[in-house]
């Protein structure tokens, strides 16, 4: 019977045959990259890689491009609402109940949209447009969230380069302004579109008139309704200089000269000037409108 020191050093050679043989064997291997089977291993790891790499991209780009679709819609449906409550309003004015459950409905989808909206334009902020913003600040505004939609409007009177979504933005900025009673703050900011139109170079005269005449009359109606009558009366004319035969709006301008002169019969004229006016089309300065 062989004894414990006999079977140890059978062990140990045992060993180390078994080591002899796998450093043999590993010696006679090839490297992986010149057997077919590691080849193959690796072009198809490599094949799943690039599948998978590709079929993320074209995700992602159709979820970019859907997303940008949902946003125009909504952005359309935003802009469309106020006009169908308006043409459902002469619809069913003698029938208020009809009305009511109409613009009851109106208001859930408003609000739906305004909600999607926001969310599509927090998630895919390097799609949205300024046009986007525009839409949500005036229906958040329609729908008694001003704090919101002044956020936004302030945003893009700082740093929209759309000049049509910039000025308007600045405008109801004004119109905020004189609501909060800050009324030189509001004038300023009208001051400020009017500048921006006229130093325009994106814009040709008639553009720029349209502009400037639009800017005064809303400034003319906000003086009305802050109560100064004669500045309201200086910026209407400023608006009646640069009314172009046909304008639509010349009828307006008409209604809202005559409440303007009541109102002037009614209350003493407040001292006030607008500066001189420049005339885009011609380069004209018409002088300060006497009291």
């Amino acid at each position: 019977m062989e004894n414990q020191i006999e079977r140890l050093q059978r062990d140990i050679l045992e060993t180390q045959a078994s080591l002899k043989l796998i450093q043999e064997q590993i010696a006679k291997k090839k490297p992986w990259y010149q057997e077919i089977s590691g080849l193959i291993s690796v072009a198809a790891f490599l094949l799943s890689i690039g599948s998978t790499f590709y079929s993320c991209q074209r995700e992602s780009a159709q979820d970019r491009s859907a997303a940008r679709m949902t946003m125009n819609s909504l952005s359309q449906r935003l802009t469309s609402l106020p006009k169908e409550n308006l043409e459902a309003g002469i619809k069913y004015k003698d029938d208020p109940q009809a009305l009511n459950w109409f613009l009851s409905l109106s208001n859930i989808e408003n609000m739906s949209n305004i909600d999607s909206l926001d969310n599509w334009l927090r998630r895919y902020p390097d799609l949205a447009t300024d046009q986007d913003r525009y839409v949500l600040a005036m229906a958040l505004g329609g729908s008694g969230q001003p704090i919101r939609a002044n956020r936004i409007f302030s945003e893009l009177a700082q740093s929209s380069k759309n000049i049509n979504v910039l000025i308007a933005a600045i405008r109801n900025l004004a119109a905020v302004d004189f609501f909060n009673k800050k009324i030189e703050a509001g004038r300023q900011r009208y001051r400020q579109g009017i500048d921006i139109i006229n130093r325009s170079t994106e814009l040709d005269a008639n553009a720029k008139n349209f502009y400037n005449q639009t800017t005064y009359t809303g400034w003319a109606n906000m003086e009305y309704t802050s109560g100064d009558c004669s500045a309201a009366k200086e910026a209407l004319e400023r608006a009646k200089a640069l009314l172009v035969a046909g304008n639509p709006n010349g009828k307006s301008l008409v209604m809202m000269d005559q409440a303007i002169q009541a109102c002037l019969l009614i209350k003493q004229p407040i001292p006030f000037q607008l500066p001189p006016l420049s005339l885009p089309q011609d380069g004209k300065v018409l002088p300060p409108i006497p009291h």
